[in-house]
């Protein structure tokens, strides 16, 4: 019992640290860029933070990972909520049901996009 205490305090202190470090980013470095310019929503930041949130630490890692490699030159961006959360659940709903439906297609990646 020791040692499974041990690694879930290690895992939620290092969790702290991430969304910490998530935390600094979006309120000191990202100002830097200066005009937002994301091509997801919600950004690649509140994404991660949003990951850390509702998921244990290796999915939360992982999505947040996998959501930084899809923000890239050749990707559309668009609308693209966390796995899990009553928007991603929400979204799907009401989505689904349309035939050929895309919504990255209907996002205005011009006004946002860095590229």
């Amino acid at each position: 019992n020791d040692s499974i205490l041990s690694r879930l305090s290690k895992r939620n202190i290092m969790k702290k640290i991430i969304v910490a470090f998530i935390r600094f980013y979006r309120e000191k470095l990202s100002r830097l860029k200066g005009k937002p310019c994301c091509k997801y929503y919600p950004t690649c930041s509140e994404y991660a933070l949003t990951c850390f949130e509702t998921h244990g630490f290796f999915r939360a890692l992982g999505l947040s990972v996998l959501r930084i490699l899809k923000c890239n030159p050749w990707s559309m961006g668009g609308v693209d909520y966390v796995p899990g959360t009553e928007d991603y659940e929400r979204f799907k709903k009401e989505n689904d049901k349309k035939i050929g439906y895309h919504p990255k297609k209907e996002f205005n990646q011009n006004e946002n996009s860095c590229y």
